[in-house]
């Protein structure tokens, strides 16, 4: 039996591009394992959060993702609900705030439809009000 594709390779996220004239703070980080992924980072530029969404929408829709639904905005942040279309059926979330600064923060977090993780062998139990059973 073959090992599941794990990481960002599994979901068909391309490499996003930054707006024109955006920095990116520091580093980006993400993770996640057999049936999700997440990634993040922050960027400062004057553009709202609607702006950056509809950047980031449409290179992901050039790699296959459609949007889902309305967009959910208000004046500080920004949220799109997306679907594979191709490969492996996948949903995504982006999600943009705006902080202070025009700092903004990103993070498309990304979820198989259809779980390939593993049932475990030793399962850790747990009741309201008890700490989790050791395992044996």
């Amino acid at each position: 039996m073959s090992r599941p594709v794990l990481g960002i390779e599994a979901f068909n996220i391309p490499a996003l591009t930054l707006f024109p004239g955006a920095k990116q703070m520091g580093g980006s980080g993400g993770g996640g394992g057999t049936d999700n992924w997440y990634t993040a980072t922050r960027i400062q530029t004057d553009r709202s959060a609607d702006d950056i969404r509809d950047h980031y929408i449409k290179q992901l829709i050039a790699a296959g993702w459609k949007v889902e639904g309305k967009h959910l905005h208000d004046d500080t942040m920004a949220v799109t609900h997306l679907s594979s279309t191709q490969g492996e059926p996948a949903t995504a979330v982006l999600i943009i705030i705006e902080l202070k600064d025009n700092v903004r923060d990103v993070m498309l977090r990304t979820v198989r439809n259809v779980t390939q993780q593993q049932p475990r062998m030793n399962p850790v139990t747990m009741n309201p009000g008890t700490p989790p059973s050791p395992r044996e």
